[in-house]
């Protein structure tokens, strides 16, 4: 990964009571097309994750971050297939946890409890 930034967070977050709060994920990636130059392979990567809390029936916490990575790997010429696998779990999971910490930090510092996205295997995830 050469680099990264967030593009976009929101963050609507309602007071409750406790802690108890069902949270759902959801990542929606899109992968910039594979630029082969003369040694490398190169890619941007664009995950938008979708984090929403209920407690009971009554949506409380609502949140949206979106990141951009940028990649790069010396791979052989015959190995674009192998650089689009690399993206597709490794570059995923390396900005899933940017926003991971982002996430955890950001909830922390408004005063709540810090809102944890667990850690997911992405092998057992169908990653279009």
């Amino acid at each position: 990964m050469l680099g990264y930034f967030i593009e976009e967070a929101k963050f609507q977050l309602k007071e409750v009571k406790g802690n108890f709060i069902d949270y759902q994920l959801e990542l929606e990636p899109e992968f910039g097309k594979i630029v082969h130059q003369k040694d490398y392979f190169s890619r941007s990567i664009v995950l938008g994750v979708y984090i929403r809390g209920r407690q009971g029936n009554v949506q409380v916490h609502d949140m949206y971050v979106r990141i951009k990575g940028k990649f790069e790997a010396n791979i052989e010429e015959s190995s674009e297939d192998l650089f689009d696998k690399l993206c597709k779990y490794n570059g995923l999971m390396n900005l899933l946890i940017i926003v991971r910490s982002f996430v955890a930090t950001t909830t922390a510092q408004m005063g709540i409890h810090p809102v944890l996205i667990p850690m997911i295997d992405l092998t057992k995830v169908e990653v279009n």
